[in-house]
């Protein structure tokens, strides 16, 4: 994490752009005309690309084959750098799934009715991951 985390804050090029911060699929509406309206935008601000590239990805289980249309719809093209970087912040955004989904266990665990299975969503997002996945489905 502070590796990528120091080669993040060097790219001048993708950060401080505006960015949603919450890009998984339930946040994006495919209308009939075929375009895509992207909804739920309270965790917007400026950020890094990389970040809400890597949350689509990851949370819609993409392939190399589907990362490598993302990549060069966005920048017009892709390469081995690219894919470098997106695979690094989707392993972020899975770091960042564990935290969230430990942070509910903990909120849950005074409450008469507990939530959904949050202590088995970070186990299992913890295994994707020692397995070497970077996705969530």
């Amino acid at each position: 994490m502070n590796a990528i985390e120091k080669t993040r804050q060097n790219d001048s090029d993708y950060k401080k752009h505006y960015c949603h911060n919450d890009a998984f699929a339930h946040n994006m509406l495919v209308c009939d005309n075929g375009d895509i309206k992207i909804i739920d935008w309270e965790l917007s601000g400026l950020g890094d690309i990389w970040f809400d590239l890597a949350t689509l990805s990851f949370s819609c289980g993409f392939d190399h084959i589907s990362d490598e249309i993302m990549l060069e719809s966005y920048f017009g093209s892709s390469d081995e750098l690219k894919h470098k970087i997106l695979g690094e912040m989707k392993f972020v955004c899975m770091v960042r799934e564990i935290g969230w989904a430990l942070l509910h266990t903990a909120l849950d665990k005074n409450k008469p009715i507990q939530g959904p299975g949050y202590m088995d969503f970070a186990n299992s997002v913890l295994n994707r991951l020692k397995q070497g996945l970077v996705t969530l489905v």
